[in-house]
Formats: structure tokens, sequence, C-alpha cells
């Protein structure tokens, strides 16, 4: 069993249908993509988001063969994401105001290397979406020292 600060908080995860459609519409959000990995994000006013956090997402497997893989995908985009989520909220102080919508898509395809090949684009494109972030909206403070490129 996972011990409680090791799980992924569910008030993180974007379910909300009224969120997650305008991710999809063309011209309502940015995208950024790294190798197997696609980050389709938008700024929505806080009051928008059902929890009080500053960073909603949600998870995007793409078309897999089965049941088992397109699982199995999803838990992996949700591990690496759960483990490099927090240098992502201190290096973007988001105003008070404003809450970030998140769809990560899986663009690739399942080979044992999953894991590896995630762990690398994953945290890279957050990392790209904060820089893309900080360059269209001058109210999100951009506190960038080092990290992946």
């Amino acid at each position: 069993m996972t011990r409680p600060e090791e799980r992924f908080p569910r008030r993180l995860r974007l379910k909300r249908r009224r969120l997650l459609r305008p991710l999809f519409r063309k011209g309502h959000a940015q995208t950024v993509a790294v190798g197997v990995v696609r980050l389709v994000f938008r700024a929505v006013p806080r009051a928008q988001v059902p929890a009080d956090v500053p960073i909603q997402i949600a998870f995007v497997p793409g078309r897999q063969p089965s049941a088992v893989v397109r699982n199995r995908v999803r838990r992996t985009l949700r591990e690496v994401y759960r483990r490099h989520h927090r240098p992502l909220v201190d290096l973007l102080a988001l105003p008070a105001d404003q809450a970030l919508t998140v769809a990560v898509l899986f663009r690739g395809t399942v080979a044992p290397d999953l894991f590896a090949r995630v762990a690398t684009d994953l945290p890279r494109a957050l990392y790209r979406m904060a820089d893309a972030l900080a360059a269209a909206n001058p109210s999100f403070v951009h506190n960038r020292t080092a990290g992946p490129s």
C-alpha cells in the first residue's frame, strides 16, 4: 500500500468538463511538445477551479492497444508528474486570482523503456511550459534559475 504522501492528490486532478473542453478547442490553449509528451495548457480564473490549487492536470494516454496498456501509460505519466510538480509550482509563481489547467498527452509508442522516456521528456516539457507562460503572460512570475532545457 502506498503512503499518503506518495499518492497523487485528487484535488490536483482536472475532471471538470467545462475546464477540459477549452484545452482542446483551437485557439483557446497553448501547446508544448517534447519527445513523447505534449502539454496543452491555459490559465483560468481561480474561481473556476473547484479546489484551491494553482494547477489542475489531466493525463491522456491516447489510443493504446488495450486498457491494460492505456492504464499503464496513465499511471506512468501521473507518477512522473507527481515527482516533478513541486519544483514547477515553485518555479512559476502564479497570481492569486489565476490557476493553470493542463492536459498531459502521451504521443508515442509503448516500449519497455516507457518510464525512462517519460521521465526525461515530461520534466523538460514542464519547464518549456513555464517559459511559454512567462513569455505570453507578464503576470506570471518566472523564477527559473536552472532546470531541464
